[in-house]
């Protein structure tokens, strides 16, 4: 998988900036309380992929110890997208 994006978002100012993130510790510097990951899929198919569901739940994890949460993980794919959150895979 290619880079994530994330939103970061803090309580007193909406978002913050949206950027290519290395990891959750961009978001911890950032102070953000919680974000939405993007991802895009060039082939078009929104189907996540097993290391899209296991990305997810080690961020999903790892914001817990930070309390940072993870509001959603959108795949984008030719002009569509798909929200895993509405989909079921983040609760």
């Amino acid at each position: 998988m290619g880079g994530v994006v994330c939103v970061f978002f803090q309580a007193e100012d909406g978002i913050r900036d949206a950027q290519e993130s290395r990891g959750l510790g961009d978001v911890y510097k950032r102070q953000a309380l919680s974000i939405i990951m993007v991802h895009n899929h060039p082939g078009g198919d929104l189907m996540p992929s097993q290391e899209d569901l296991t990305l997810t739940r080690a961020v999903m994890e790892a914001g817990k110890l930070l309390d940072i949460s993870l509001l959603d993980h959108l795949i984008v794919g030719r002009m569509r997208f798909i929200s895993l959150k509405k989909e079921k895979y983040i609760s």
